[in-house]
Protein backbone atom coordinates (compact mmCIF):
# COMPACT_ATOMS: atom_id res chain seq x y z
CA UNK A 1 0.00 0.00 0.00
CA UNK A 2 2.78 2.38 0.79
CA UNK A 3 4.21 1.92 -2.73
CA UNK A 4 0.91 2.94 -4.40
CA UNK A 5 0.29 5.45 -1.95
CA UNK A 6 4.01 7.00 -2.91
CA UNK A 7 3.49 6.74 -6.58
CA UNK A 8 -0.10 8.87 -6.53
CA UNK A 9 1.95 11.50 -4.35
CA UNK A 10 4.44 11.75 -7.17
CA UNK A 11 1.97 11.42 -9.98
CA UNK A 12 0.16 14.38 -8.38
CA UNK A 13 3.15 16.85 -7.40
CA UNK A 14 4.24 16.10 -10.99
CA UNK A 15 1.12 17.33 -12.51
CA UNK A 16 0.80 19.96 -10.32
CA UNK A 17 4.27 21.05 -11.02
CA UNK A 18 3.53 20.65 -14.89
CA UNK A 19 0.32 22.99 -14.86
CA UNK A 20 1.68 25.38 -12.62
CA UNK A 21 4.76 25.66 -15.56
CA UNK A 22 2.07 25.75 -18.04
CA UNK A 23 0.50 28.88 -16.18
CA UNK A 24 3.58 30.36 -15.31
CA UNK A 25 4.60 30.00 -19.64
CA UNK A 26 1.04 31.03 -20.31
CA UNK A 27 1.45 34.05 -18.25
CA UNK A 28 4.90 34.83 -19.27
CA UNK A 29 4.91 34.80 -23.13
CA UNK A 30 1.23 37.31 -22.48
CA UNK A 31 3.55 39.61 -20.17
CA UNK A 32 6.66 40.27 -22.53
CA UNK A 33 6.40 43.17 -24.89
CA UNK A 34 6.43 42.31 -28.87
CA UNK A 35 8.79 43.32 -31.31
CA UNK A 36 6.59 45.93 -32.66
CA UNK A 37 5.86 49.65 -31.20
CA UNK A 38 2.78 50.92 -29.91
CA UNK A 39 1.37 53.58 -32.06
CA UNK A 40 2.12 56.51 -29.44
CA UNK A 41 -0.86 58.91 -29.93
CA UNK A 42 -0.73 62.22 -29.05
CA UNK A 43 -3.03 62.37 -26.44
CA UNK A 44 -1.24 65.06 -24.75
CA UNK A 45 -1.57 68.77 -26.04
CA UNK A 46 1.82 70.13 -27.44
CA UNK A 47 4.00 72.21 -24.58
CA UNK A 48 3.41 75.17 -26.40
CA UNK A 49 1.01 76.18 -29.82
CA UNK A 50 4.69 76.48 -32.15
CA UNK A 51 5.26 72.91 -31.53
CA UNK A 52 4.60 69.98 -33.81
CA UNK A 53 4.63 66.25 -33.70
CA UNK A 54 7.48 64.54 -35.43
CA UNK A 55 6.32 61.02 -36.38
CA UNK A 56 8.17 57.78 -35.59
CA UNK A 57 9.96 56.14 -37.97
CA UNK A 58 11.83 52.71 -38.50
CA UNK A 59 15.88 52.31 -39.84
CA UNK A 60 17.81 49.44 -40.81
CA UNK A 61 21.08 48.92 -39.11
CA UNK A 62 24.33 46.64 -40.42
CA UNK A 63 25.48 44.88 -37.61
CA UNK A 64 29.17 44.01 -39.39
CA UNK A 65 30.54 40.37 -39.43
CA UNK A 66 33.18 39.26 -36.51
CA UNK A 67 35.56 36.24 -35.49
CA UNK A 68 35.05 34.84 -32.56
CA UNK A 69 37.60 33.49 -30.26
CA UNK A 70 37.76 30.38 -32.11
CA UNK A 71 38.28 32.02 -35.35
CA UNK A 72 34.64 31.05 -37.09
CA UNK A 73 33.17 33.93 -39.21
CA UNK A 74 30.06 35.28 -37.83
CA UNK A 75 28.42 36.65 -41.08
CA UNK A 76 26.91 40.45 -40.80
CA UNK A 77 23.18 40.88 -40.65
CA UNK A 78 20.27 44.12 -40.70
CA UNK A 79 18.04 44.53 -38.15
CA UNK A 80 14.98 46.94 -37.85
CA UNK A 81 15.20 49.61 -35.37
CA UNK A 82 11.97 52.04 -34.15
CA UNK A 83 12.51 55.28 -33.32
CA UNK A 84 9.14 56.70 -31.47
CA UNK A 85 8.14 59.83 -31.96
CA UNK A 86 8.63 62.87 -30.31
CA UNK A 87 7.23 66.46 -29.91
CA UNK A 88 9.58 69.27 -31.53
CA UNK A 89 9.50 72.99 -30.13
CA UNK A 90 11.42 75.84 -31.84
CA UNK A 91 13.78 77.35 -29.38
CA UNK A 92 12.11 80.91 -27.70
CA UNK A 93 13.29 83.91 -28.70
Amino acid sequence: MDNRLTRALAAGAASAMLFGGGLLTATGASATPSHHPVAKTRKAPPPSPRCHWHHGFWTKVWHRGWRDRFGHWHHGYWTRVWHPGFWVCPPRR
